[in-house]
């Protein structure tokens, strides 16, 4: 009993020992959490320190960011105006070429025209239906109905749907005879579009080169008819009654041209080929000259000039026009005939013979308003004078054909008194005429 007492009391100092130790592990645990406090702050202030330098280099390449944003943007609205400006400089440089050349044709300086268009407008404005017409039309006053007749086909045919000038496509058609492209060129229009004025003056054209005048009359009575303000439709209308003798009637569809546009000038010649039928060869002056006035590049309005003061016995005057015409376009067949009449009636045979082998150098064909080839029948005036010899009493006539009939802007006029006696053409009366087959006979005819 007493060993185990004595093993027993031997415990105490092993228990004594027991705090010793552990104060020693906690002082152990202290020193290594210590360090490991210290190393967390010191990770977690070279984190804090990573992290603001990571965020000021974030804001730094925001900034960067955004001032590049902000360069971009305005690079960019500075590019846009610029390419605005120059869209916008570009579009007023066309206007003004066009509005130029429009001018230049508006004044009847149709080379001048023609060069402005096609020297100044860019390629793909230049083959536009309206620039193209414009062209077509200055060849057209300048009496170059080929060159015309081209550049109108070639509108007709890339557009068959525009109407616009397509009247002035006919009388280059007219002019040259062509039955047979005017008759499809009206059949055409016809089947597009039977409101509007441009068609029925080409059909009166049609039925005007086929020699059918009364038919030609109902037309471009209908033409009137479709739009009163269409000035040409008059123009046509009257010449054809001229040439039917209704010559009162005639007279009424100049004024009410003139009436509408007093810068129609086609109206105020039209007046003066009446006055120089009835042989009232003063007043056919004064209307020629007022007729010159408005269009001083038209040659053939010069010899009509220079016709009624021979008429008229001032021959030295006469001479002095036509020699003025003949300057102008030296190629106008009349001119040089008139001139040569003018030189025989002088006595100077010498200048009438080399006045007349000039002519004779000229292609026939452009005198069939002279002879009895004129498919109006209006000018007989080269028979005349050689039947009749030197005579100062002998009758001029004068022809639409010798004189480019253009489409004017109508002004607005309130009333149409003078042509309330028109006669109104009914659908029926149309389809008996195109459907009577006699389009497709002159069309065979050809």
């Amino acid at each position: 009993m007493l060993e185990w007492e004595v093993k027993t009391f031997e415990g105490p100092p092993d228990f004594c020992s027991t705090p010793i130790a552990s104060r020693r592990s906690k002082l152990r645990i202290t020193k290594l959490n210590l360090n490991e406090v210290i190393d967390k702050d010191k990770k977690n202030e070279k984190d804090t320190l990573k992290e603001k330098i990571e965020t000021i280099t974030s804001t730094n390449d925001s900034k960067v960011l955004l001032n590049n944003s902000l360069n971009t943007a305005q690079t960019m609205a500075h590019h846009v105006l610029s390419l605005r400006k120059q869209s916008a400089d570009g579009l007023m440089s066309l206007l003004r070429e066009l509005g130029q050349g429009f001018q230049l044709l508006s004044q009847y300086k149709c080379k001048e025209a023609i060069e402005c268009l096609e020297t100044s407008i860019p390629a793909h404005q230049l083959n536009t239906s309206w620039v193209q017409s414009l062209i077509g039309l200055a060849y057209y006053e300048l009496t170059e109905y080929e060159k015309s007749c081209v550049i109108f086909r070639k509108i007709h045919e890339q557009d068959p749907k525009r109407l616009e000038h397509m009247e002035i496509f006919s009388s280059c058609l007219w002019h040259l005879q062509k039955e047979t492209e005017i008759s499809c060129l009206a059949q055409d229009l016809i089947a597009q579009d039977k409101t509007s004025p441009v068609t029925w003056c080409v059909a009166g054209n049609c039925f005007s080169l086929h020699r059918e005048h009364d038919t030609a009359i109902k037309f471009f009575k209908r033409a009137v008819q479709v739009d009163p303000e269409f000035v040409y439709s008059y123009t046509l209308l009257g010449h054809e009654l001229v040439l039917t003798e209704e010559l009162d009637k005639a007279m009424s569809s100049f004024r009410t041209a003139m009436m509408k546009n007093s810068r129609h000038y086609n109206a105020w010649f039209g007046m003066g080929t009446i006055y120089s039928k009835q042989e009232k060869y003063d007043l056919a002056e004064i209307h020629f000259k007022q007729a010159f006035r408005l269009n001083p590049r038209n040659s053939v309005i010069l010899v009509h000039i220079g016709a009624m003061q021979f008429f008229q016995q001032k021959k030295e005057k006469a001479f002095e026009t036509l020699s003025k015409a003949v300057t102008l376009d030296p190629k106008n067949p009349l001119a040089k005939f008139h001139r040569a009449t003018l030189f025989l009636a002088l006595s100077k045979y010498s200048e009438a013979l080399k006045e007349l082998e000039e002519l004779k150098e000229i292609d026939l064909k452009n005198l069939y308003w002279a002879t009895d080839l004129d498919p109006k029948g209006a000018n007989n005036q080269v028979k005349d004078v050689f039947d009749n010899g030197n005579n100062d009493d002998s009758q001029l006539s004068s022809d639409a054909a010798d004189l480019g009939i253009t489409s004017s802007v109508a002004a607005e006029v309130s009333s149409r008194a003078e042509f309330g006696e028109l006669e109104q053409i009914s659908e029926e009366e149309e389809e008996s005429v195109f459907n009577s087959g006699e389009f497709e006979g002159n069309y065979e005819s050809d």
